[in-house]
């Protein structure tokens, strides 16, 4: 099943959402497919740059928290997603 092509799961005013790392850096593709198919269901992806990756964080502590503030600030960000979970 293609999931792009589902009804979109969102509210019809939400039209940019901001995508941020909080742990886990995410796979390249896996992430390419989830941005596809927001941009498939009418939502503008916002991706702050990720950084260079420190261990197993997706960026040291400091650069994550700094793009997630930056999307929370951003007033044109109508919501948030976290791309994956994990430690950290």
């Amino acid at each position: 099943m293609n999931v792009a092509s589902l009804p979109s799961p969102f509210p019809p005013g939400l039209r940019r959402i901001g995508v941020f790392a909080p742990a886990g850096r995410p796979d390249p593709q896996r992430l390419a497919l989830g941005l596809s198919c927001l941009r498939a269901w009418g939502v503008e992806p916002v991706v702050p740059p990720l950084g260079a990756p420190e261990r197993f964080f997706s960026a040291p502590d400091r650069q994550r928290s700094a793009a997630l503030n930056a999307l929370i600030q951003d007033a044109s960000i109508d919501g948030l997603m976290a791309i994956q979970g994990g430690y950290g």
